[in-house]
């Protein structure tokens, strides 16, 4: 497990916590007093709904987290051990059937629980008032005692976070009480969310996230109830490089001193988190002023501060948004609407249990060569030159890229239902086909095959619009078109659709003059916002230098969000080559085009017309439909095998 740094003042209390705790006995309530402290008074309120809780439910005396703690001098410990014939190790290990331990002279110093005890003297009968309590030596430190109050106490609810790092410090000491205490913090959903983490499965994931443990001011971000979906999202690939990144971010600040990183507090990561001072002229000025002034880094010198802001400067790992785990789980949402779209293409199994392992696996160029297409906008490529492990890696980034700018419209599921509480640009109701078949189509080119890729280029959609526009414009029921004239008409509607012309955009680095609002640099972007970003999500554009502006740009946003999961290539050696409108890619590159396949077919009734000598149509319109999409789409196939 990756090493734990813990603040001194954490670790030595984790340590005297260790030495002090001595096991757990039942013991009478009469031999029990309770600890006040001077300022806490007993709450009838909540004495009455603990004994309600223990009249209906039971009292539950043997769960930890019912337990209560109580100090007691060794020695008197010592006799009344030797008095039951326990020893100490017993004492220790029978957690889950704990002896009962007698104090004739002795009343225990209860320092948490009085609530529960005064409600269980309430309730339980005279012959059964006893109670579980751990037992800690009497020469405890103040500190100490308070920290075992607030860690057995339920008036603070701790993060998610706070939580975590604790189960991890106490499971990597082998303090099993101290760690189970701290699991049963959580909900049962959020509990098992950790359990999921600890699977073989998700080692990787799990090993990635523990990375993050040695820099404390992370955790107030971690939402264990979303580590479902993150687990489920068949992503591991990039979610790892992500958590990685998070790391790399913050160690490089402070030269990856692991005392520096244990003393990034909280407020410094969520003051400083989603600036992006290398990419904007304002956010650079706020982050020097709060790194200069101390209001952040208040654990670090002056001159250590300066070092910190040097390293922001000019350190690789520390370019764009600045990451946490807040960011994280936000962009998550973000990559989950992109899978959707990506997922399509494969099939995860057992064998190949990631979106990257599945479509690596698919990976079947066709050519032998060295070359593969960079595509530069929406209709049009360059060649590039470079190993097949380039080829792979830019042509899954592309796929990626793909589904960045058209997410929206390919949901994974049809939610007409459900309306968006926020402005950001999420999937619509219903997918697009068009948009499916073009990345489809985009997939093929860039070498990768499947049988889900198949099939999704078996179902042309002009054709079957062209198809459904005639049968419902006339019912067969009524109407006939003779069988040629279905053919030929369906052709001529299906080249009229080839007649438009594609609209080239000019890519959006920026967003003139207007701002964008911290809650707006992670996760989906804002719905206005998505659109003008598409033209920029290509390779050539996304690889290319940051442009820092005054304010930050959405481009760079999704920039820096990119980089984040795929992370940024160290030599891309993307230089412009020779470029082409795909009509013009090589025939073994471009065997099914972005739109229909007869979209070059000529308007001749000539011997090698699709439609020549087939069967006659006949059936209902919604069978006719079918049969002609299911002929057209293998006539690409055979065009290239001749």
């Amino acid at each position: 497990m990756e090493e734990i740094v813990f603040s001194q003042v954490e670790r030595q209390l984790a340590a005297e916590q260790q030495l002090k705790y001595q096991g757990t006995a039942r013991v009478e309530l009469s031999q029990i007093f309770i600890d006040s402290l001077g300022d806490q008074e007993i709450d009838q309120k909540n004495v009455e709904r603990l004994s309600q809780i223990f009249l209906k439910n039971g009292c539950r005396r043997l769960r930890i987290r019912n337990h209560v703690t109580a100090i007691i001098p060794k020695h008197c410990l010592d006799r009344a051990c030797r008095a039951a014939s326990v020893t100490s190790e017993q004492l220790k290990s029978s957690r889950q059937n704990p002896p009962l331990l007698a104090f004739p002279n002795l009343r225990l110093q209860c320092i948490h629980g009085k609530h529960r005890l005064k409600a269980a003297a309430e309730t339980l009968p005279p012959s059964d008032r006893w109670w579980t309590v751990d037992l800690y030596l009497d020469d405890i430190s103040l500190e100490l005692r308070n920290a075992l109050a607030d860690e057995y106490g339920d008036e603070k609810h701790p993060s998610d976070g706070e939580i975590y790092r604790k189960y991890r410090y106490y499971q990597r000491e082998n303090n099993a009480l101290s760690q189970e205490r701290w699991l049963l913090r959580l909900s049962e959903n959020k509990a098992s969310r950790i359990k999921q983490l600890n699977s073989t499965k998700n080692s990787h994931l799990c090993a990635a996230l523990n990375k993050l443990l040695a820099i404390p001011g992370l955790w107030n971000g971690l939402s264990l109830g979303s580590m479902n979906s993150v687990m489920a999202l068949k992503c591991d690939e990039e979610i790892i490089h992500y958590l990685t990144h998070i790391k790399n971010f913050w160690a490089a600040l402070v030269d990856h001193d692991s005392d520096k990183m244990s003393r990034i507090d909280t407020h410094t990561v969520e003051t400083l988190q989603l600036y992006a001072p290398r990419a904007s002229d304002v956010d650079q000025k706020i982050v020097e002023g709060r790194i200069l002034s101390g209001e952040v880094f208040s654990n670090f010198s002056r001159s250590e501060r300066a070092a910190i802001l040097e390293n922001l400067q000019v350190n690789e790992d520390c370019e764009g948004v600045i990451p946490s785990l807040t960011t994280f789980f936000h962009d998550i949402n973000y990559l989950k609407l992109c899978a959707d779209g990506v997922e399509r293409l494969v099939e995860l199994n057992g064998k190949y249990p990631t979106v990257r392992s599945a479509l690596i696996n698919s990976f079947q160029p066709q050519s032998t060569g060295d070359e593969y297409l960079i595509q530069t906008s929406e209709n049009n490529f360059r060649r590039h030159s470079g190993p097949k492990e380039e080829r792979l890696m830019f042509g899954y980034r592309q796929l990626w890229m793909y589904a960045m700018r058209h997410y929206p419209d390919m949901p994974r599921e049809i939610r007409c239902d459900q309306k968006s509480r926020t402005a950001q640009a999420k999937g619509r109701a219903k997918a697009d086909d068009q948009v499916i078949f073009n990345m489809a189509v985009l997939a093929r080119k860039l070498g990768f095959r499947s049988p889900q890729i198949m099939a999704i280029l078996k179902e042309s959609p002009d054709l079957k619009i062209a198809l459904d526009a005639l049968l419902r414009a006339r019912k067969s029921s009524n109407y006939t078109y003779g069988d040629e004239n279905l053919r030929t008409l369906s052709k001529q509607i299906v080249r009229c659709f080839a007649r438009a012309v594609p609209i080239e955009t000019t890519p959006a680095l920026s967003r003139t003059g207007q701002a964008i609002a911290l809650r707006e640099r992670c996760g989906a972007p804002p719905a206005d916002i998505q659109p003008l970003e598409c033209s920029g999500i290509f390779l050539d554009q996304l690889h290319s230098p940051v442009v820092k502006q005054r304010i930050l740009s959405s481009m760079e946003v999704r920039r820096s969000v990119y980089y984040a999961f795929f992370g940024k290539p160290s030599d891309s050696t993307l230089s412009v080559d020779e470029a082409y409108s795909p009509l013009f890619v090589p025939s073994t590159e471009l065997d099914i085009q972005f739109q229909s396949s007869f979209h070059d077919t000529p308007f001749s009734d000539s011997s090698d017309s699709p439609f020549r000598d087939r069967p006659p149509v006949s059936g209902t319109g919604e069978e006719r439909n079918q049969r002609e999409l299911e002929r057209h789409s293998r006539r690409p196939e055979q065009q290239h095998q001749q």
